[in-house]
């Protein structure tokens, strides 16, 4: 079976392609009927060609019939049928050297519209036929009788009421009059026959575009900045805490809350090198009257100069930030606490600061 699909809809191009694909249609088939030699692609099926730029033809050489098939390349002429492919825009000359855009090519003359055909003449309208006697109306059936009306009976008892009458039989209906039957109709006379349309003149060529100007060369990149200077490194901020003993001396890490008597269990080594200063610590309750907590920062197990103390029923923070101890990276670090006179128990956290 050949695969077949829906014809050629040439009301759906754009005008311009309209008018060149009608005019090429008219001249394709006006070259097969008087047998001339068409300049197209002919071949058996539109295989290879599914170009919108072609008039895409089945045409019968012996009954003379042209069909406009689909732009699809897998489309087959119907058996007895060639295919034709026909360009609807002329092939492109040489290439000449770069100018001006080209002028604009002149329109073709339209081409003269053809004449209207004579209107046939109305025909006769047919004779209406005569209106037939209206029938006489039949006589009227004669009255029947009236009955007699009985005695009246004497007063006092009222009498039996007499019995009513028969009633006289209806006449008969006459018979109806026949009607006249209606004349026929005059038959209609034809109507003539529509002039043909003439056919429509073709268009003239669209002339060629000039060739576009030549790009011009991208400038050359600038040279990159030079890069700022680093900023310096800012300060590491280290923090621990714990609850610590109210009677005895424990020690505090940093990065975690936890405590020990023995400082080797919770000393951290330090990540980075710097001075170390400004410790802060805090409780969670005062130390009570009379009672104090005493805080030193612990360096490689010896104590530095770092150190501060909480004292009474107010205070719950202290502070130092009068001098500093230098650090190296991998030194080991910890807060150790010292409670005098049993001060209240607390959660204590601390930080410092190398920098």
């Amino acid at each position: 079976m050949n695969s077949q699909a829906p014809e050629f809809d040439l009301a759906s191009q754009p005008a311009p392609r309209r008018r060149t694909a009608r005019a090429k249609m008219l001249a394709a088939v006006g070259l097969i009927s008087l047998g001339a030699p068409m300049v197209a692609s002919k071949v058996d099926a539109h295989s290879g060609n599914s170009s919108r730029d072609y008039l895409h033809l089945c045409i019968n050489r012996t009954t003379a019939q042209v069909r406009a098939e689909w732009y699809n390349a897998a489309i087959q002429c119907p058996v007895g049928f060639s295919a034709v492919h026909v360009p609807l825009t002329g092939g492109a000359g040489a290439v000449g050297p770069q100018g001006p855009a080209g002028d604009t090519g002149a329109q073709g003359p339209q081409g003269p519209q053809g004449e209207v055909g004579p209107q046939g003449d109305k025909g006769d309208t047919g004779a209406t036929g005569d209106k037939g006697d209206t029938g006489a109306t039949g006589d009227t059936g004669a009255k029947g009788d009236t009955g007699a009306t009985g005695d009246t009976g004497a007063k006092g008892d009222t009498g039996a009421t007499g019995d009513t009458g028969a009633k006289g039989d209806t006449g008969d209906t006459g018979d109806q009059g026949l009607a006249d039957p209606q004349g026929p109709e005059g038959p209609a006379g034809p109507q003539g026959d529509k002039g043909d349309t003439g056919d429509q003149g073709l268009q003239g060529e669209q002339g060629l575009q000039g060739e576009q100007g030549l790009q011009g060369s991208s400038g050359t990149n600038g040279t990159n900045g030079t890069n700022g200077t680093n900023g310096t490194n800012g300060a590491t901020i280290i923090a621990g805490g714990g609850s610590p003993s109210t009677s005895s001396t424990n020690y505090l890490p940093f990065g975690l809350l936890s405590q020990s008597a023995t400082e080797s269990n919770v000393r951290m080594p330090s990540p980075v090198a710097g001075a170390l200063g400004t410790l802060t610590v805090k409780t969670s309750d005062d130390a009570g009257g009379g009672n104090t907590w005493t805080f030193t920062i612990v360096r490689n197990g010896s104590d530095t100069a770092l150190t501060c103390s909480i004292s009474g029923s107010s205070a719950t923070t202290c502070s130092f930030s009068s001098s500093t101890v230098a650090i190296a990276v991998g030194d080991t670090l910890s807060l150790k606490a010292v409670p005098a006179s049993g001060p209240n128990s607390a959660v204590v956290t601390w930080a410092a600061r190398i920098g």
